[in-house]
C-alpha cells in the first residue's frame, strides 16, 4: 500500500513542480482538494478535516501567500472567514484530481469485474475494522 501511495504521490509532485511550486506540501495539497471549487468556512474545515482551529489557518496562510486561496469576510456575518481557491488553485486542483483519476482508473484496468468488486469488498470491510476499532 505504501508503494502504491508513494507513486500517486510522486506523480502528483511532477504537476506541482510544473507550476512552479515544487515546496508545496502534502498538507497544502489535502486543503487544495478539500476545497476544492467551492467555498468553505475555517469553522467547516475544522469540523470536516477534524483538526484543531491553528492547523488551518497556519496552512490557509501559506496557500494564500502562495496565490492559490484567498480568504474573506463573510457579508452577512464578519467574523465568519471564507477561503476559496484562486483561479491558479482551481487549475492546480483540476490538474491534481484529473492525475489522481487518470491513476485509480488506470490502477483497475487489467482487473476483471468480479477482482474488482472483490478489492472494493475487502477495502470496505477494512474501513469498517477501523471504524470500529
Amino acid at each position: 500500500m505504501e508503494k502504491v501511495l508513494k507513486t500517486m504521490r510522486s506523480n502528483i509532485k511532477k504537476i506541482i513542480d510544473g507550476f512552479g511550486l515544487s515546496d508545496l506540501t502534502f498538507a497544502e495539497i489535502n486543503y487544495l482538494l478539500f476545497i476544492g471549487e467551492q467555498t468553505k468556512s475555517m469553522k467547516e474545515i475544522v469540523i470536516d478535516m477534524v483538526v484543531a482551529y491553528s492547523t488551518p489557518t497556519r496552512i490557509i496562510d501559506t496557500l494564500v501567500a502562495k496565490g492559490l486561496v484567498e480568504r474573506y469576510a463573510d457579508n452577512d456575518d464578519r467574523r465568519k472567514v471564507i477561503v476559496r481557491l484562486t483561479d491558479t488553485g482551481i487549475k492546480l486542483y483540476i490538474q491534481i484530481n484529473n492525475k489522481r483519476n487518470e491513476q485509480i482508473e488506470n490502477a483497475f484496468k487489467n482487473l476483471s469485474d468480479d477482482e474488482k468488486k472483490s478489492f472494493l469488498n475487502t477495502i470496505n470491510i477494512i474501513i469498517d475494522n477501523i471504524e470500529n476499532y
